[in-house]
């Protein structure tokens, strides 16, 4: 089980994780959330916002595409290859919330860890695959 104590908790990763939740569960409704919306209450965390609106596009994108639990490499997309990069935690983490959909209240419980540490383990792990994804088009 992971502590909130394994996790500092930072005001703009809060910020950032309770943008990620707001986002997608807008996104999920038909909503098309606009990065301006949230750049005006927080113009400090622009690029960090921006990133974590193209990941998320990028992932719903993906979920769409009808990716297996496995989380292997598919001729549709690299998505598949860019997760298993990641941690086993950050794998499941992103397999549960954005390709299975479930709720932070469900993944909390299987998971065994409070939702806010989930949260912030979401968004970072967001980032990263959203950087590795970008270095592999880029070429570096």
């Amino acid at each position: 089980m992971t502590s909130s104590t394994n996790l500092p908790s930072d005001p703009d990763e809060e910020a950032l994780a309770a943008i990620l939740a707001e986002a997608i569960e807008r996104q999920r409704n038909g909503e098309a959330p606009k990065a301006s919306e949230y750049l005006e209450k927080y113009p400090h965390l622009r690029d960090r916002i921006l990133l974590e609106l193209a990941t998320i596009e990028f992932l719903e994108r993906a979920s769409i595409a009808k990716i297996g639990p496995d989380l292997k490499s598919s001729p549709e997309t690299d998505i598949g290859r860019l997760i298993s990069e990641l941690d086993a935690a950050s794998q499941r983490l992103i397999y549960l919330r954005n390709l299975a959909r479930k709720s932070w209240q469900e993944i909390s419980k299987e998971m065994g860890t409070p939702e806010a540490d989930l949260r912030r383990r979401h968004a970072r792990a967001l980032r990263r695959l959203l950087e590795a994804r970008e270095r592999s088009t880029s070429g570096s």
